[in-house]
């Protein structure tokens, strides 16, 4: 189940989304496919854009993840 959608600042077809399976998805609305996915071992509550090139997201274990995105 998805619990967390955010728009992307400076992109207006990309998104990200996190979800009780622990994924952490990276979503670009012309496509189908997401463009990155990254695996936890917990469920994610939250998840955010930490400015254009990396991605935050906070889960049920209480840790905070920074993940940073390749340029494009």
């Amino acid at each position: 189940m998805v619990v967390c959608v955010r728009w992307c600042p400076g992109n207006e077809h990309r998104f990200v989304s996190c979800s009780f399976d622990g994924s952490v998805k990276l979503w670009d609305t012309r496509g189908k496919l997401p463009l990155h996915t990254v695996a936890g071992d917990d469920r994610m509550l939250a998840v955010d854009f930490h400015g254009p090139m990396r991605i935050a997201s906070g889960g049920l274990d209480g840790s905070l993840r920074v993940y940073k995105l390749d340029e494009e």
